[in-house]
């Protein structure tokens, strides 16, 4: 079996009024409420969700070092992203730079 590489999903955008489809994909991808996070494998169902929301989220590929930056930000409440308000979508390295902001 091969193995998928996976994603960290983060949630930044809580826009009230929000269209049902979007609103939908975000239930199912488990990020109901804003600063959410979720791991999920990079598979082509996956990425067709993350087109529908890509204005409310980022995301990039899971690596080790993004792995330990989550590591000490769990329950922790999350600070040092307002630049990343305007980033939507595949934000590749610059998950590092957040995670690092949000310790």
């Amino acid at each position: 079996m091969v193995e998928t590489s996976k994603l960290l999903i983060i949630r930044l955008a809580s826009e009230p009024g929000l269209e049902p489809k979007r609103a939908e994909t975000l239930r199912y991808l488990g990020l109901d409420k804003r600063n959410k996070a979720v791991i999920v494998s990079s598979t082509p169902s996956y990425m067709g969700m993350l087109r529908v929301v890509e204005n409310e989220v980022v995301w990039a590929s899971l690596d080790e070092q993004i792995l330990a930056l989550l590591a000490k930000t769990i329950h922790m409440e999350p600070k040092g992203y307002e630049s990343f308000r305007s980033s939507r979508g595949n934000i590749g390295e610059g998950m590092h730079e957040l995670l690092a902001r949000m310790t």
